[in-house]
C-alpha cells in the first residue's frame, strides 16, 4: 500500500474527495504532519484517524483539536495512546477511554505481565494534568493478572533439570518484574495531590508494605493514616513511620515501646523526637548496641580512609 504524504491541508482535502473509496479500501494511506492536521477541518480528521494508519500519530501529538477526534483515535487502535496521554490538550473523557481499553487489553494478554510500556502509559495517565479524582482511585487499585505459559507446571517433565530451573527462574523475575510495575502504578496514584482521601486510607489498611511506606511521602496524612502504619503487623513499615519527620508525637511515643529494637532506635535517631523521649531511649539496651555498633563502624571507616590518604 502506497503512502502518499499531503503537505497542506487543502492537497489532502482534495485527495480524500478524489480517492475515498480507495484510501477505505486500503489501496492508500495518507501520511501528514503537525500543521497540516491543525488546518484541517473536523470531517477530514475523523476520515483520516478511521482509515490512514500513517496520519495517526502526526493527529495524536497535535495540540488543540476537537476532542471527538482524539475520542476517534483511542477508540481505532492503540498504537497512538502513548501519544495522546502526552498530549496535554486531551480531555478527561479520552484519558478514561484509553485508561478502560488499555486495562482490558492488558489483561486479555498478559502472559509474563505487565510490560514496560503499559506501565509507562498508565503512570503517564496518572500525570496528566486532566486526570480525574475518579481516575486517580481506579488506578490507586490497579491490578493486572499475571499469566504462565500453559505448561509451566511441566517443565521438569518437559526439560531436563538444568533446563527447567532457568526457565522457572526467570519466569520468577518475570513475575516480580510484573509486581514491581503494578506497585509503580499504584504508587504514582496514591502520591497525586488530588487522590481522594479514601483510597489512601484503603491502602494504608490492605497495600504491600511497599505501597504503605510510599505513603509516608505524602506532606498531608492526618492522624488516622499515621495511626493504621503505626499499628501496622509489618515491622518495615512500623520503622519507616518511627524515622518519619512529620510522625505526629503521640505515635513516636507509642513506637518508642515497640517490641523490635530497630523501630525503637529509629524513634532514637528521629529528629521530631523529644529530647525526654530521647533521654529514656538512652537506656534501653538494645538502641544502645545499636548505636554502640553503629558508632564503631564510623570510627573504623574513618580509620581505614585517614590510612589510604597517608599512602
Amino acid at each position: 500500500m502506497p503512502t502518499l504524504r499531503m503537505n497542506t491541508a487543502e492537497d489532502c482535502i482534495n485527495f480524500i474527495e478524489t480517492h475515498e473509496d480507495e484510501i477505505k479500501s486500503g489501496t492508500y494511506d495518507i501520511e501528514i504532519e503537525r500543521e497540516v492536521a491543525h488546518a484541517l477541518n473536523y470531517n477530514s480528521l475523523n476520515f483520516l484517524c478511521l482509515y490512514a494508519p500513517s496520519s495517526r500519530e502526526s493527529i495524536a501529538n497535535t495540540r488543540g483539536l476537537p476532542e471527538g477526534i482524539y475520542s476517534v483515535l483511542a477508540k481505532v487502535t492503540d498504537s497512538c495512546w502513548q501519544t495522546l496521554v502526552d498530549n496535554q490538550d486531551i480531555s478527561t473523557a479520552v484519558l478514561e477511554i484509553i485508561n478502560e481499553r488499555a486495562r482490558r487489553i492488558s489483561n486479555k494478554y498478559s502472559l509474563g505481565g505487565l510490560g514496560d510500556d503499559y506501565k509507562k502509559l498508565f503512570v503517564s495517565i496518572v500525570k496528566h494534568c486532566n486526570v480525574s479524582p475518579k481516575l486517580l482511585e481506579e488506578l490507586s487499585e490497579f491490578d493486572a493478572e499475571f499469566r504462565y505459559p500453559k505448561d509451566y507446571d511441566r517443565f521438569y517433565e518437559i526439560y531436563s533439570e538444568e533446563e527447567a530451573w532457568q526457565y522457572t527462574n526467570n519466569w520468577s523475575k518475570k513475575r516480580s518484574e510484573h509486581e514491581s510495575q503494578v506497585n509503580a502504578i499504584k504508587m504514582a496514584a496514591l502520591y497525586h495531590p488530588s487522590c481522594p482521601y479514601d483510597a489512601i486510607r484503603r491502602a494504608a489498611t490492605s497495600c504491600s508494605d511497599k505501597i504503605q511506606t510510599s505513603l509516608l511521602q505524602r506532606l498531608d496524612l492526618d492522624n488516622g493514616i499515621f495511626r493504621i502504619l503505626a499499628k501496622s503487623n509489618s515491622d518495615v513499615v512500623r520503622e519507616e513511620v518511627a524515622k518519619n519527620p512529620r510522625t505526629p508525637r503521640e505515635y513516636l511515643e507509642l513506637l518508642a515501646k515497640d517490641a523490635n529494637v530497630r523501630v525503637r532506635n529509629a524513634i532514637f535517631e528521629n529528629v521530631r523526637t523529644p529530647a525526654s523521649l530521647r533521654t529514656l531511649l538512652s537506656k534501653d539496651d538494645g538502641v544502645r548496641k545499636i548505636t554502640s555498633d553503629t558508632w564503631k563502624g564510623t570510627i573504623r571507616s574513618e580509620e581505614h580512609t585517614s590510612e589510604l590518604q597517608s599512602h
